[in-house]
């Protein structure tokens, strides 16, 4: 049961449940619509990929293994993104190829490109709305080569009732970004500027420590908008690099880049003014090893960050306070949010996918609301003239 990519459904009401199949490292998981050949629930089916490399799926009742497809050229699966309209899973690997999964059939095509591992993948859409005409489906991927290749979902003729047969990913740019690995990247739609990038900024940072903003041309090929720098404790200093130490993850919320550093630190940074706003550190209740994810709850805007020492951090980061935190009992490689069952659904080093649960989302708005009174509460009492013990001011980010 070597080489997969895994699909089934998490169970209800357990605050830990664990799932075995692979039989490598998990190295991403996500979710998708159910296909035609699936049993309906009214629930998204979670994809996992390892470094095993199979296509496999489960039983939603019995959480058995129904069928495996497997991958035969035995490369290793490195990185992993969605495209979920298309119900499309895709793979990098570290034969710096790309893989293109039909869910449907099980079937996959290889589309060569890099030179080395390919290290993340991100998806975007153009479109200014989800339905929008002139919008595009456009894929990212970053490896260690330091190089970004741009692609295009292109639906070919008429798309048939099974599904995927039509679609295919076209190469279309490839750019040369950094000079050491890339290790993350993300896109940040049009909406940030839609006069200025119609077509939407791509982010990528690594092993150089230097964030690099890109604009996605007509053609879909990046062109350099500018370095995401920073000031040095001096107050003047101007430093080129984002962080002290290697890159690791990014997340996007509004106008807002979030950047994660194996420094155990997350900068907050303001797309459109291009400049930082907020560093979480230990001061804030931060990490005190290196962050090896992030992750963004969408509705609400709760940042979610984990850590080589396996804490994971829910933040109301407007604030920079943190709201939630535990310490996972595996080592975690990847995560992904389950909004409908409040958990956070992780990959692990020993081949394993988890189910973690965490505060609903009134839960965690209720702690937000809570968090700010108390600010207000000492606000008052500053102003009355009673000494409260204060940290230094930074500037708050107001999430759009």
């Amino acid at each position: 049961r070597a080489h997969s990519i895994d699909s089934f459904y998490i169970i209800r009401g357990v605050s830990r449940v664990a799932l075995k199949g692979h039989e490598a490292p998990v190295v991403g998981v996500g979710f998708l619509r159910p296909g035609r050949e699936e049993i309906v629930s009214g629930e998204e089916i979670l994809y996992s990929c390892a470094h095993d490399s199979t296509l496999r799926s489960w039983d939603p009742l019995t959480m058995q293994c129904s069928n495996v497809h497997k991958e035969a050229s035995g490369s290793e699966m490195s990185a992993f993104g969605l495209i979920k309209r298309y119900r499309i899973a895709l793979t990098g690997n570290d034969d710096g190829a790309l893989r293109v999964w039909n869910l449907e059939s099980g079937q996959h095509t290889i589309s060569k490109g890099h030179t080395n591992t390919i290290s993340a993948i991100t998806t975007g859409w153009t479109g200014r709305t989800p339905d929008d005409p002139y919008g595009r489906h456009i894929v990212f991927t970053c490896s260690f080569d330091g190089e970004v290749l741009s692609w295009e979902v292109a639906v070919q003729g008429r798309r048939t009732e099974a599904g995927d047969e039509n679609v295919k990913i076209l190469p279309v740019g490839r750019t040369r970004a950094h000079k050491a690995e890339i290790l993350c990247c993300a896109y940040v739609g049009p909406g940030i500027n839609a006069d200025r990038y119609p077509h939407g900024l791509l982010a990528t940072a690594g092993n150089d420590l230097v964030i690099k903003m890109w604009h996605v041309s007509e053609r879909l090929e990046l062109e350099l908008a500018g370095n995401l720098e920073r000031t040095a404790s001096d107050g003047f200093t101007v430093l080129p690099t984002g962080h002290d130490d290697a890159i690791s993850s990014m997340a996007v919320d509004a106008n807002f880049l979030f950047t994660a550093s194996d420094d155990c630190s997350i900068n907050i940074w303001d797309i459109p003014g291009s400049f930082l706003v907020r560093t979480l550190t230990e001061a804030d209740g931060g990490h005190l090893e290196p962050i090896k994810r992030l992750l963004m709850i969408e509705k609400e805007g709760f940042l979610v960050s984990l850590s080589v020492d396996m804490y994971i951090k829910i933040w109301d980061y407007t604030r920079g306070a943190v709201l939630w935190e535990t310490q996972a009992e595996d080592e975690v490689t990847c995560m992904v949010h389950d909004e409908a069952k409040h958990a956070l659904v992780c990959g692990t080093e020993d081949c394993t996918v988890v189910s973690v649960d965490i505060p609903d989302i009134p839960s965690l708005v209720a702690r937000r609301q809570e968090l700010r009174m108390q600010e207000r509460v000492h606000s008052a009492g500053r102003s009355s003239g009673n000494p409260i013990p204060q940290a230094p001011p930074t500037p708050t980010p107001d999430r759009a």
